[in-house]
């Protein structure tokens, strides 16, 4: 059953430090990322089910200083010693706006936030969050909401991956971080990960101190959230040494007065002129929040790249390289395949897992799209999008049968991938 506590019962004060990992190796040495057949492990929905029927049916995490407290360490194809798990959370049924928070339970709660949703909203977003000692993740939902936690892989003790308690580090809303943006032109925002070392700034009224990504870092995993959005724009993550219009986005919204997060494994820029730089191209009429979950460090096993476009169904889709493009939008449950290994010019690997941005627009009614290893039969879903609706979500998945990676939907939408790295 589950196991709810409240915050004074719940939270260990602890500092915004990297994590480490519970005792014994599971995973073959230099193994960064091991990719699991998507399992439901809780779900407070009554009439429902999860792999083990345990964590389900006891209805909406409250709000009421209420956390709940979920074991995943140890559990189904997931080994007791893990840095970090990789996560689809989905919320329904909220009666009000609010958000949820996810982090290793004997961490004090966070500021940051990795869901936000409104009265009657279904959305879904993709979580890493690191296990604590006991390998349990902690959830805290804003206003009551029903909330649905599918895992999907994890960060082995071999992993160069270094969670840390979730940490805000940019904040328009401040006045000292400038106010919100308003353009309708396409506008490059950077984030020195130097000025982060020193506790000054636009995010000094937080209490978790000075900022503990490296400017060394290879990537950073973080929750991007566009608020308060004044029209249809999108945020996308970017090289800062590329000057040229963005040709994917990580986040998209479409009308005015949306909150909307996404996870990205964003790349540290490494170059002369942007030594540890975090950049961001957006045409946003709102406001533009930054969480960090962690990092990879330089020499990891992980590979970021620009993103690069490898499907877009979209009658004027484009990808980076002429495939899967212009496919149609989906017929319901058609099983669609698309490559990773070899792609983009022959430069992608063979890899375990790729880390890539969902995108779903153009549907008629509500529904969700599933990605997974091709040959798996899929009983999560990765996107939750309704009528009309452009939302996105990011994914690690790995290649299937083939080598592929293959996604359905539930009803006619169009699809379209972006690929940010691999393991």
């Amino acid at each position: 059953m589950p196991r709810r506590l409240l915050f004074a019962a719940a939270l260990l004060a602890a500092g915004t430090t990297a994590l480490a990992p519970n005792a014994g190796p599971t995973a073959a040495a230099g193994t960064e990322y091991v990719g699991i057949t998507p399992a439901r492990y809780m779900d407070t929905r009554p009439g429902f089910s999860t792999f083990d029927d345990d964590y389900v049916g006891f209805g909406p995490i409250s709000g009421n200083a209420e956390v709940v407290e979920l074991p995943i360490a140890g559990k189904g194809e997931v080994p007791e010693d893990v840095l970090a798990v990789a996560l689809n959370v989905t919320v329904t049924g909220a009666t009000a706006a609010g958000y949820v928070t996810v982090w290793p339970c004997t961490a004090q709660m966070p500021t940051a936030s990795n869901l936000n949703y409104v009265a009657d909203q279904t959305v879904a977003n993709a979580v890493v969050s690191a296990t604590d000692f006991e390998g349990h993740v902690c959830f805290y939902a804003k206003a009551p909401v029903h909330v649905i936690v599918d895992v999907v892989g994890y960060f082995p003790p071999s992993s160069s991956y270094l969670p840390l308690v979730p940490q805000r580090i940019y904040d328009s809303r401040f006045e000292t971080c400038g106010g919100a943006w308003n353009s309708s032109e396409i506008l490059s925002f950077g984030y020195p990960l130097y000025e982060g070392d020193v506790e000054e700034g636009c995010t000094s009224r937080y209490p978790e101190g000075p900022l503990e990504l490296p400017v060394d870092a290879e990537a950073a995993m973080l929750n991007l959230t566009a608020v308060a959005t004044g029209g249809p724009g999108y945020i996308s993550t970017a090289d800062c040494d590329d000057n040229e219009q963005p040709r994917t986005s990580t986040l998209s919204f479409d009308r005015p007065g949306q909150v909307v997060p996404n996870l990205a494994l964003a790349t540290v820029t490494q170059s002369d002129t942007f030594p540890g730089m975090l950049c961001f191209r957006q045409k946003n009429n709102g406001h533009f929040v930054i969480d960090a979950f962690g990092y990879f460090p330089a020499g990891s096993g992980y590979t970021p790249i620009a993103p690069a476009r490898i499907v877009d169904s979209r009658p004027t889709g484009r990808t980076d390289d002429d495939l899967d493009a212009r496919l149609g939008r989906t017929d319901r449950f058609e099983e669609f395949a698309f490559a990773i290994t070899g792609r983009l010019g022959g430069t992608v690997p063979a890899v375990a897992a790729a880390v890539v941005n969902v995108t779903v627009t153009g549907s008629d009614e509500p529904g969700w799209v599933a990605v997974y290893p091709c040959g798996t039969k899929p009983t999560t879903s990765t996107v939750n999008f309704a009528a009309g609706q452009t939302v996105a979500n990011a994914a690690f998945v790995s290649p299937g049968t083939g080598d592929r990676i293959c996604y359905q939907a539930s009803r006619p939408v169009h699809v379209i991938v972006d690929l940010q790295g691999w393991f």
